[in-house]
């Protein structure tokens, strides 16, 4: 079956990234089958049938990789939509994982990047930086909090909150490693390692290479400022 640009249901059920065939664009929440966000089904939100069923995309991207393929994508986000969601919980500007576009969606506790969650990302890329610079990545209980910051400013990079919190958290982790008397060599590196481990961590979850050039650039910018304030060059 092709599918076709849906007309206007009326009902509020969110499925699997799919909604049953009387569903609507009035309030809640659909998941994009592509990628797998939360797409606000709005009176702007284009949806397809397929399979007697309608989806939803958070980008013309996704939409045009549905149409071409709606087989390979229409059932694969098993994650149901939750419904409570509303538009008083607090929202994120995240990058789609497919085509790098900003979607303004609903924070999810088990927020996924790719084919990982938060906390899952924020573990890996842990155990890869203390593999790598084991006195700079310290124990997982202090260096937990700058990985999750980090990760936080990769989702809303354009939050002041965001980028104060990620600078806070950075610059008490450089003080740490100033107090240890690690050489300002040594102190560039644990940052440049700290970058590759979650670089080499979101490649591992699929995300694109366009997503994770968004993703990414903030908190380059951010370690690369925090390195310029706290080491001085040789």
């Amino acid at each position: 079956m092709i599918p076709h640009t849906s007309p206007d249901p009326g009902s509020d059920t969110a499925g699997t990234g799919t909604a049953s065939p009387d569903a609507g664009r009035r309030t809640g929440y659909l998941r994009d089958p592509v990628c797998g966000m939360l797409v606000d089904r709005g009176p702007r939100t284009a949806l397809l049938e397929y399979d007697g069923c309608f989806f939803a995309f958070c980008s013309k991207v996704c939409r045009s990789r549905f149409a071409r393929h709606p087989e390979r994508f229409a059932y694969s986000h098993a994650q149901p939509a939750p419904a409570t969601v509303s538009s008083g919980l607090p929202h994120l500007v995240r990058y789609c994982p497919e085509c790098a576009a900003q979607v303004r969606v609903p924070f999810e506790p088990t927020a996924m990047l790719g084919l990982r969650t938060i906390d899952e990302i924020e573990t890996v890329a842990w155990h890869r930086w203390n593999r790598r610079a084991p006195r700079s990545a310290g124990r997982r209980d202090d260096s937990s909090s700058l990985i999750r910051s980090l990760i936080v400013l990769g989702l809303e990079p354009t939050s002041p909150i965001r980028q104060v919190v990620a600078s806070f958290e950075l610059d008490r982790h450089l003080g740490h490693l100033t107090d240890a008397c690690l050489h300002p060599r040594e102190m560039r590196d644990a940052m440049n390692e700290l970058s590759r481990a979650l670089g080499a961590t979101l490649t591992d979850s699929r995300l694109s290479r366009a997503a994770l050039a968004a993703f990414m650039q903030p908190i380059n910018e951010l370690l690369a400022d925090g390195i310029r304030r706290h080491v001085r060059a040789p």
